[in-house]
């Protein structure tokens, strides 16, 4: 929306950049006055993939003409028509990459280099609230989590559990929930010592998690 106030033009990106899978999301997607579902590009496919390899704006004033000399292949996102100008920025905290902003214009010669320091500038500000974002999810979902085992605390099983019947019943789908116990767990950290009880813990913790699917939630109860 802000963007849309201080640079007018036919399509607006956000794109998230995930470095684990190498890929960027799509999270919003303007073109042409309609806005399209998210989605996921693989690093290396499009003028976005080349911002954040090189961690620089990227300016095209006319695509038609330029697209041969560029090392990669322009993609077409949105309306099924391709932009003319485009302009990309990196979003950036110090050296870490968190994605990029970008607009396009189905017209030659749309932007100036005024409109990559005006980008540039809110790009900043968004990797600053991307960034805050993320450290405030890491710190709620830290809390969630049993310090030991790293899986789900007692208060938070219950309460996903809760939300998960809830859900079950008014889909009319069925829930299931596995109990576990260790036998004579009691004796062996009094024979071996809790540090080595502690290693049974997380031992068992790997194992549950290694034949359970990704959906599924594992917690500790006790």
């Amino acid at each position: 929306q802000q963007l849309s106030k201080i640079i007018p033009t036919d399509t607006y990106y956000v794109d998230i950049y995930d470095p684990a899978e190498e890929a960027l999301d799509v999270r919003v997607l303007i073109d042409d006055g309609q806005r399209f579902h998210p989605q996921r590009i693989p690093l290396g496919h499009g003028l976005a993939s080349l911002v954040i390899r090189q961690r620089r704006p990227l300016l095209c004033r006319q695509l038609s003409k330029e697209q041969a000399t560029l090392p990669v292949t322009p993609i077409v996102l949105g309306q099924a028509r391709q932009s003319e100008s485009w302009l990309g920025v990196p979003m950036m905290v110090s050296d870490h990459v968190m994605g990029l902003l970008a607009v396009a214009s189905y017209q030659p010669n749309a932007f100036t280099e005024d409109d990559v320091a005006l980008l540039t500038n809110v790009a900043g500000q968004a990797a600053l609230a991307l960034d805050n974002a993320y450290h405030h999810a890491q710190v709620e979902e830290q809390a969630r989590r049993d310090s030991l085992t790293g899986i789900y605390n007692h208060g938070y099983l219950l309460q996903r559990l809760t939300e998960l019947v809830e859900a079950g019943r008014e889909n009319k789908t069925p829930v299931s929930l596995i109990m576990m116990d260790i036998d004579y767990f009691k004796n062996y950290n009094d024979t071996y010592g809790h540090v080595l009880g502690d290693d049974v813990l997380r031992l068992t913790v790997q194992a549950i998690q290694a034949h359970v699917k990704k959906t599924d939630l594992v917690g500790r109860w006790g």
